[in-house]
């Protein structure tokens, strides 16, 4: 089944995810809440290093529970959160302990969750608009508008520029 999964699934699971929680046109504005309250994710804040990193794990005796680094901004931890859920929800499809230590993600995975929590936080119909309403009488997308764009979104320009090359198919070595 790990080998069946794609991008495309990844990104039709965060659609699905998206909708089943409720969590509307900007979720990176109630994530962290709908996580904890209506998941029951327990979500710890803790400092620690490097930063940019996050975890989570999936326990019969305890549940599931993410660690973000608090030392990250906001818009970090966002993401942190929406690529470890991609992990605890695809957790029995991609781990395969054989009673012993849980597996580390590897390449693919890490891939996968990106594109989800990518997905997740920047719905495709909803980006499409904010981008094009950023580039109207310009028709491009300035630094301004990839500002503005990533604090409605609450994700980092980064993440906003990796969406614009999916969400308009333009290659990476063009943008």
């Amino acid at each position: 089944l790990a080998e069946r999964f794609d991008s495309a699934v990844a990104a039709r699971l965060a659609r699905e995810v998206r909708s089943v929680l409720g969590l509307g046109d900007r979720p990176g504005q109630t994530l962290l809440r709908v996580v904890e309250e209506v998941c029951g994710i327990k979500v710890f804040h803790l400092d620690f290093e490097p930063t940019g990193s996050a975890a989570c794990s999936l326990s019969e005796r305890f549940g599931a529970a993410v660690l973000l680094n608090s030392n990250s901004v906001r818009w970090r931890r966002n993401f942190d959160l929406a690529h470890e859920l991609f992990h605890l929800l695809t957790w029995k499809v991609f781990r395969h302990d054989g009673g012993g230590q849980p597996e580390s993600p590897d390449e693919h995975e890490e891939k996968l969750a990106t594109c989800f929590a990518r997905n997740l936080l920047m719905p495709e119909e909803v980006f499409r608009e904010a981008v094009d309403s950023q580039r109207r009488g310009l028709g491009k997308l300035g630094m301004d508008g990839l500002l503005e764009v990533a604090r409605e979104f609450d994700v980092s320009v980064e993440a906003v520029l990796r969406q614009v090359g999916f969400v308009y198919n333009i290659p990476s070595e063009k943008m």
